[in-house]
């Protein structure tokens, strides 16, 4: 959704990617020519990426943590990473867990630079959260 609040000439840079067909399928009535059913493992963007937002993947992959280190190479000096975790209540995964490993192994990291972080509430239930991270690398 993060589309929808692009400016027109920022939209024609974006891609978006993700592992679900449903989810390109919804995402292209957007707009057909920039998202691509692709798994995270296998992408290789064709140029630096000056933003990219990881919304909800991490806990999916097996070394979350090292996927976050491959990403940081797609990314132009200055450039950074929007990072969204789920927290809260879910009967199938223990989300909190994987997240609080991730968060941990981010700050643990003396090259990863979080410059901002944010807990978002959902409006209708409360018991919903996602810590919203923005992360950069020190190049020096």
């Amino acid at each position: 959704a993060i589309y929808y609040y692009l400016y027109e000439d920022e939209k024609k840079k974006y891609t978006g990617i993700d592992y679900s067909a449903a989810a390109i399928k919804m995402a292209k009535q957007l707009q057909e020519n920039c998202f691509y059913l692709c798994d995270i493992n296998d992408y290789i963007p064709s140029e630096k990426l000056e933003i990219i937002v990881i919304n909800e993947v991490l806990y999916y992959i097996p070394r979350p943590l090292e996927m976050l280190n491959k990403v940081f190479h797609w990314l132009t000096r200055n450039g950074v990473v929007i990072l969204s975790l789920y927290i809260g209540p879910n009967k199938q995964t223990d989300y909190n867990t994987i997240t609080n490993n991730i968060i941990t192994g981010i700050k643990n990291r003396n090259d990863f630079i979080i410059y901002d972080e944010s807990l978002v509430t959902s409006d209708t239930q409360p018991e919903l959260q996602w810590n919203i991270y923005v992360i950069g690398i020190d190049r020096d």
